[in-house]
């Protein structure tokens, strides 16, 4: 990956994982990851490193399967939760009242699950030359494999 693109991917991690930080309703997080750069960068801002295996990791690899291995690795370690809050580094833009927000909600109503979208008609993505990439204020998001 180019050293441009590479640092601007770094950003969304420590964006999403200060939001995580920063919510008042999380207590430990966790993240999940095959990479050892990715690992450093999480463990340095102040999460706990759960080492993803190559088979359900990638760009084809199903979101649910970090999860079942997550849980997985919270139960082999005795680890009780009563709330899982899923971020995923491709949502830098969360803030932390909005996770906050999110979880006082699934408490209030009893719910199983909480998913946030936003109703957004406009067309954001911009292809570059290494991949698509979105541009919102002084945030990128970068999107796509390697």
């Amino acid at each position: 990956m180019p050293p441009d693109r590479r640092k601007e991917q770094m950003a969304t991690y420590d964006a999403y994982i200060e939001a995580a930080l920063g919510a008042k309703s999380i207590d430990r997080l966790f993240v999940s990851t095959d990479s050892d750069e990715i690992a450093a960068i999480s463990r340095e801002a102040g999460a706990e490193i759960v080492h993803r295996p190559a088979n359900i990791s990638g760009d084809t690899a199903a979101s649910e399967s970090a999860i079942l291995h997550l849980l997985d690795y919270l139960e082999q370690k005795n680890i009780n939760v009563h709330i899982v809050a899923f971020l995923q580094c491709t949502s830098p833009l969360i803030q932390p009242q909005d996770i906050d927000g999110a979880i006082r909600l699934l408490r209030a109503e009893n719910l199983d699950s909480v998913f946030s979208a936003i109703d957004f008609h406009h067309f954001i993505w911009k292809l570059d030359r290494y991949g698509y990439k979105m541009r919102l204020d002084s945030v990128t998001v970068c999107v796509g494999g390697d």
